[in-house]
């Protein structure tokens, strides 16, 4: 039985509120790339997960679940919609506590682990960006996408025709698009790593944490839409590249606004 304080029960229910609103305005923004919309319910769970541990977050990420359900239950089978949205929480908060423990007494990150980091951070954006130029098969992923998000024709021609003429560009410069990708690695890894050594820990964990608890959303479930053939594979590298980053990019900088300050009211996380 879980057992959870009077702070705890507080914030959950006010996270859990809000996502509740939010799955009665829709909750999905629509959003001009392949996947026509994305989420931000993942960003509630995530804070909840890191301010009040992992049975809040677990909580939170069953009312994602259910209201995901309820929207889109029809569309898409329950064991590729669901599980993904149970284990945000969770595993946001093995993250944060996890790289709370990687700092010195000086409360600045050990060197090797942030060279560990930058270069993972470097290697993720190396496969997805030449899986994209290399495997992705665009008219087709975007009007397969532009079935499924239910978009007008309006906003789907003019998709389907800006992304053919993006390709067929990298397609004739496949070695400038995959040298441009490598750019683009470094230049996020290496200014990562420098930053990485200036942040201290609660900043830093809660950066790492925002990213975890995404990329759980994201990966899984599209990594399980490919196991039981709802996405091909294209598809789900192409939605990973454009939805997935942009809900990552949000979740990280609201996280870093409204964490600290929710720590120093609620106390550090810990059931």
């Amino acid at each position: 039985m879980f057992k959870l304080t009077t702070k705890q029960l507080t914030l959950t229910g006010v996270l859990g509120a809000l996502m509740i609103i939010m799955g009665l305005i829709g909750g999905l923004v629509p959003v001009p790339n392949l996947a026509g919309a994305m989420t931000l319910y993942h960003i509630p769970i995530i804070i909840g997960a890191i301010v009040c541990g992992p049975t809040v977050g677990f909580l939170l990420g069953v009312i994602f679940a259910t209201i995901l359900f309820i929207q889109m239950g029809a569309a898409f089978p329950p064991h590729v919609l669901l599980p993904a949205r149970v284990l945000i929480g969770p595993f946001a908060w093995l993250a944060f506590t996890g790289v709370k423990k990687l700092f010195g007494k000086e409360e600045t990150i050990k060197p090797i682990w942030a060279y560990i980091i930058g270069g993972l951070v470097i290697a993720g954006i190396l496969f997805v960006g030449i899986k994209t130029f290399n495997v992705v098969a665009p008219e087709a992923i975007a009007t397969e996408v532009g079935k499924i998000a239910k978009l007008k024709p309006e906003i789907l021609t003019p998709l389907q025709q800006g992304i053919q003429s993006i390709t067929q560009a990298f397609n004739s410069l496949s070695t400038n698009g995959i040298m441009f990708t490598i750019a683009l690695a470094f230049a996020f890894g290496i200014p990562g790593i420098i930053t990485l050594l200036k942040m201290k820990k609660i900043s830093t964990a809660t950066s790492v944490a925002a990213v975890v608890g995404t990329l759980t959303n994201t990966v899984i479930t599209l990594g399980l839409a490919v196991v039981f053939g709802v996405f091909p594979f294209g598809v789900v590298v192409s939605i990973a590249a454009t939805n997935g980053v942009i809900e990552l990019i949000l979740a990280v900088v609201l996280c870093m606004a409204i964490v600290p300050p929710l720590l120093e009211r609620f106390g550090d996380n810990a059931i």
